[in-house]
């Protein structure tokens, strides 16, 4: 599992339309036929994002990650998610 982010102070520059793009000409280099990837129900500008270069909705999951508390521990927290994807 991997997760890619931009902060939220560099947004609006392309960035993540340039991560993708370079992540995807690395897995069509390699021969990878399609991508996938979970995405947030709420994170509608990457929503827009991924729509933008191509990825489709074709399901739904519950992603579940580690989320700190105030005390420092870490607390698995589920998160609704759409699952995209595209064809390279």
């Amino acid at each position: 599992m991997s997760n890619v982010l931009v902060l939220r102070g560099f947004r609006d520059q392309g960035l993540g339309k340039a991560l993708m793009e370079s992540a995807e000409k690395l897995l069509r280099d390699r021969g990878v036929a399609d991508v996938s990837l979970a995405v947030e129900k709420v994170n509608d500008d990457a929503i827009k994002l991924y729509r933008r270069l191509g990825y489709d909705i074709v399901g739904e999951s519950v992603e579940t990650w580690p989320e700190p508390e105030p005390d420092g521990s870490m607390l698995p927290v589920d998160h609704p998610a759409w699952l995209m994807r595209k064809e390279l």
